[in-house]
C-alpha cells in the first residue's frame, strides 16, 4: 500500500486498521504499531470516513476526543440492515463506556435487540439480511463481529445489557453453524468464534476446533481486513503459528 492511498473509505479499512491495532496489544511488534500510525495518519475523515471506521478513533481518545464527540452527536438512524450494526454500534458501545459514563448503553442494546427480533426466523434459526431479504451468510457474519466486539467493550457490572448481547450472540452463531450455510462468512465466523473462546463465551471444546478449521480460509481469501483481526485473536491464544 503506497503512501498515497487514503483509508477509512470502506468497512474492510476499519477491519485492517482493529487487527493492526490488536496485533500490536497482542505481540508489542513495532512494526504493527508503525502501521497504525500510518493508517491513521492518512486516513480520511468527515463524510468520506465509512461509519465502521468511527470506533477506531478511540485508539488515541485524549487526542481525537473532540472528533468523537462530534461523531457521537450524529443522529443515526436505528440498524436496518445486520451489517448495519458492524458499522455503528461498536462505535456507541465505545462511546458510551469510555466518554459517556454509560449513559445509554442500554440503547445499544436495543437496537441489536430490535434487529434480532425483526430479521431472526425460527424455524430455520437464521436471519435476514433485512426485512423482507432472506439469508445471507456475510450479513449474518458482520452481525456476529458487532455482537461480540460489543460484549468485549460492554462492562459486565452492566449484566442486564451484556447478558441481552450474549444470548442473541450465542443463538445467531449456532444458527449458522447448524445450517452449515458458512460460505462467504468463514473469516468472519473464526474470528468470532475465537474470540468468543478467548472471553469464555462459548465452549472451547464445542467450538474451538471448528472456528480453526474455518480460519483455514484466510490462505485463498481476497479479503484485506480481517484476516488482521484473525491473526490478533490467535496471537491472544498463543495459537500463532510462528
Amino acid at each position: 500500500m503506497g503512501n498515497e492511498m487514503r483509508y477509512g473509505r470502506t468497512r474492510q479499512d476499519a477491519c485492517g486498521l482493529a487487527g493492526y491495532m490488536a496485533l500490536y496489544e497482542a505481540t508489542k511488534d513495532e512494526g504493527h504499531q508503525r502501521m497504525v500510525e500510518k493508517l491513521l495518519t492518512n486516513a480520511v475523515t468527515g463524510e468520506e470516513m465509512h461509519p465502521a471506521w468511527a470506533r477506531l478513533l478511540f485508539a488515541d481518545v485524549d487526542s481525537g476526543q473532540e472528533t468523537i464527540k462530534l461523531v457521537a452527536q450524529r443522529e443515526l438512524p436505528a440498524p436496518v440492515r445486520l451489517e448495519d450494526a458492524f458499522d455503528t454500534l461498536p462505535f456507541r458501545m465505545a462511546y458510551e463506556m469510555k466518554l459517556n459514563r454509560m449513559a445509554w448503553v442500554s440503547r445499544v442494546a436495543e437496537d441489536f435487540r430490535g434487529l434480532h427480533q425483526r430479521l431472526f426466523d425460527e424455524k430455520s434459526g437464521l436471519h435476514g439480511a433485512a426485512e423482507g431479504e432472506g439469508f445471507c451468510a456475510e450479513s449474518t457474519g458482520w452481525f456476529l463481529m458487532a455482537l461480540v466486539d460489543c460484549i468485549d467493550i460492554c462492562d459486565q457490572q452492566l449484566y442486564e445489557h451484556w447478558r441481552c448481547l450474549v444470548d442473541i450472540f450465542r443463538v445467531t452463531l449456532r444458527g449458522i453453524l447448524r445450517s452449515g450455510r458458512v460460505e462467504g462468512a468463514e473469516l468472519q465466523l473464526a474470528y468470532c468464534i475465537l474470540k468468543a473462546v478467548r472471553m469464555g463465551l462459548i465452549d472451547s471444546e464445542r467450538y474451538l476446533a471448528q472456528g480453526l478449521e474455518l480460519a483455514k480460509a484466510e490462505y485463498h481469501s481476497q479479503d484485506v481486513g480481517i484476516p488482521y483481526m484473525l491473526a490478533a485473536e490467535k496471537a491472544l491464544m498463543g495459537r500463532c503459528e510462528a
